[in-house]
């Protein structure tokens, strides 16, 4: 972008555009890191600014939004880099229906989702359950069947799911679970094993 409009991105937070950013419109909700020495945000004292661009099909305009951190906190969990800040906006928007997510292994994938998608059902009321869909499959050689109930069969399959919300309620010695069993009992959170998720329809 020129760097008149990275000025006024960085002054007002946002920009509308009518004429062409030589941006394709295929490019919505795409996000990007903008670096300008040249121009400092006094308000938030930055040089750089992570921005989402959006095509407005009605009013044909080109938006350009600046995204900060602090709007994007869910239960204590804040993005520590530039990848987790794009993830949880894009979680945090009811307008994107499907986000998908790649990357190794512990680096917030399911803690941000997991944050996020409880955050839209207790705390906005956007949603009204969260459904967790987990892989039955092990790492390194199988155990063999597990005995008990359903639930209790499942058991080891959602300890990592338990393990992020411990995290979450700051329940990180494993002692009070009443908030996280309330989660469950009242069917705020259900988690289903991907095995049984055909035929079913959620709402």
């Amino acid at each position: 972008l020129e760097e008149e409009k990275v000025k006024k991105i960085m002054k007002y937070n946002i920009l509308r555009e009518k004429k062409s950013l030589e941006i394709s419109a295929e490019f919505a909700n795409n996000y990007s890191l903008t670096n300008n020495d040249k121009v400092n945000c006094s308000q938030h004292n930055l040089r750089s600014a992570i921005i989402i661009y959006n095509y407005n099909h009605v009013k044909e305009e080109h938006l350009l939004r600046m995204v900060f951190k602090d709007e994007l906190i869910c239960y204590g969990v804040t993005p520590k880099n530039t990848e987790q800040i794009y993830t949880a906006a894009l979680l945090l928007d009811p307008k994107i229906k499907i986000v998908t997510v790649a990357g190794k292994a512990g680096s917030g994938k399911s803690l941000l989702a997991l944050a996020c998608g409880l955050h839209q059902v207790t705390d906005l009321g956007i949603y009204k359950r969260l459904v967790v869909v987990r892989p039955t499959v092990s790492v390194g050689k199988e155990i063999g069947h597990l005995p008990g109930s359903l639930d209790e069969k499942l058991a080891p399959w959602l300890k990592p799911v338990y393990d992020n919300l411990q995290f979450m309620f700051g329940d990180n010695d494993y002692g009070d679970t009443s908030k996280i069993d309330y989660l469950f009992d009242s069917g705020i959170i259900e988690v289903a094993p991907i095995t049984f998720i055909r035929g079913r329809t959620i709402n």
